[in-house]
């Protein structure tokens, strides 16, 4: 498990949690455990994050020490 730039992202731009879970439609367990690298979001819910912070899965997903 590895945190995601994901995390990064959303702190950089003052969402929190529950705004992205809320804004793809999951719940803010899901959220976290996305971002801690604890579980893999679905195409449906990848698309959403993609679209909501304007980077590619590729961006979102990369590891950060």
């Amino acid at each position: 498990m590895f945190p995601t730039k994901m995390k990064e992202e959303r702190i950089k731009r003052g969402w929190t949690q529950k705004k992205v879970a809320d804004v793809v439609g999951l719940t803010t367990t899901a959220v976290s455990d996305i971002e801690n690298g604890k579980a893999k979001p679905s195409y449906k819910v990848l698309c959403a994050l993609e679209d909501l912070f304007g980077l590619t899965h590729r961006e979102l997903f990369k590891s950060i020490d």
